[in-house]
This record gives structure tokens, C-alpha cells and sequence, in this order.
């Protein structure tokens, strides 16, 4: 879906986000950010994908994830 549809999955994509706010499982927020970047990458939405991006950079560097924060 990613892939060939990438417009159809970011509603999935924040979806699962709202679920693992509710759970507080950051690991799992900062996978959805950076899946729902490259949804809207690949759907040529640039501006919402470094929304998402800026999103998981800033979560990774609350919770100082290196791979995140680069």
C-alpha cells in the first residue's frame, strides 16, 4: 500500500500514530511519523512529509533515539 497507493496509507498511518499515543509507545510514534514522511513523499506531498520528518526528529530527541536525531 505504501508503495502503490502511498495517499491511501497515510490515514492508516495516523491512525496507528493516535493508537500508540494512547499506548505511549514511543518506538511505535516514531515508526508512524517516519512511514507517514515517506507516505506523503511518495504521493509528492514534500511539505507533509517534513512535517512528519520534524514531527519524529523532535520525538526522537525527547526521548534520545540516535538513529532518529541523526
Amino acid at each position: 500500500l505504501l508503495h502503490r497507493r502511498p495517499e491511501d496509507a497515510i490515514p492508516l498511518f495516523r491512525r496507528a500514530l493516535e493508537l500508540y499515543v494512547a499506548l505511549d509507545d514511543v518506538t511505535w510514534q516514531l515508526r508512524c511519523y517516519v512511514n507517514i514522511g515517506l507516505a506523503n513523499a511518495r504521493a509528492e506531498n514534500r511539505p507533509a512529509a517534513e512535517s512528519s520528518y520534524a514531527a519524529a526528529q523532535t520525538l526522537g530527541r525527547q526521548v534520545k533515539v540516535p538513529q532518529v536525531v541523526g
